[in-house]
């Protein structure tokens, strides 16, 4: 797939935020999809001595979550790693990965989608600027203070922004740790909960970004994000 182009990636700081904020008016927190077919999972590495980003794309058949294809990229960082404006550390190159992959039907982010300072997490940011749906999930907590749901899988337990659900702190297994899902773009809290518990029939993460994460940290001088 070819992936638009909304703005450059070069930017200060202050034009970065300025862009997060404009670009927020545009995600959508409705179901926007037909049927899933594929997902595709994004992982993440950052080599910091060397400042480079390694992002790894998975895609898998759904609901079977097979491997069809896979594909890695390794670029120097055009905007430093800083918390909030992961998109701009990694967006570049996860872009360059869609131009060489085949369109999926729905895509699973590390970090964060409208849970975030400016409600543009990596997730909504880049489900905005390749027109897909999307979310994020992540092992760490979102917020400090969270709520804790019921041990088995399936408990979830809302995370409210300013106006209504955007996230869910959920069991994807039962008596294990929980993980925290962001809504991305054109995906409902409610969807995004169910794709990812369909996409966890063995272990913690969603097999899609487990496996992206896998393909993105196979060299140990790479730290995981």
């Amino acid at each position: 797939m070819e992936p638009g182009d909304l703005h450059p990636w070069n930017a200060s700081l202050a034009e970065a935020a300025e862009i997060q904020i404009r670009l927020s008016r545009l995600v959508k927190l409705q179901d926007e999809f037909e049927e899933v077919h594929t997902v595709c999972g994004i992982g993440l590495s950052f080599k910091t001595e060397s400042n480079q980003v390694t992002a790894a794309a998975a895609l898998l058949s759904f609901p079977e979550l097979k491997l069809i294809q896979s594909q890695v990229k390794s670029q120097p960082l055009v905007f430093p790693y800083t918390s909030g404006y992961l998109a701009f550390s990694a967006g570049p190159t996860i872009l360059e990965l869609f131009k060489e992959f085949p369109k999926p039907d729905l895509v699973i982010f590390p970090g964060r989608g409208v849970i975030h300072p400016r409600g543009l997490g990596l997730a909504s940011h880049l489900g905005v600027w390749l027109d897909l749906p999307t979310l994020a999930c992540s092992k760490r907590p979102i917020f400090r203070d969270y709520p804790v749901p019921a041990q088995r899988r399936g408990s979830f337990l809302p995370l409210l922004g300013k106006e209504s659900k955007l996230g869910a702190v959920l069991r994807t297994q039962s008596k294990t740790k929980s993980i925290f899902v962001s809504v991305g773009h054109k995906l409902s809290l409610s969807s995004a909960i169910d794709i990812v518990l369909r996409c966890c029939t063995k272990h913690r993460l969603p097999e899609p970004l487990r496996v992206a994460g896998i393909l993105a940290r196979r060299s140990d001088t790479y730290s995981d994000l």
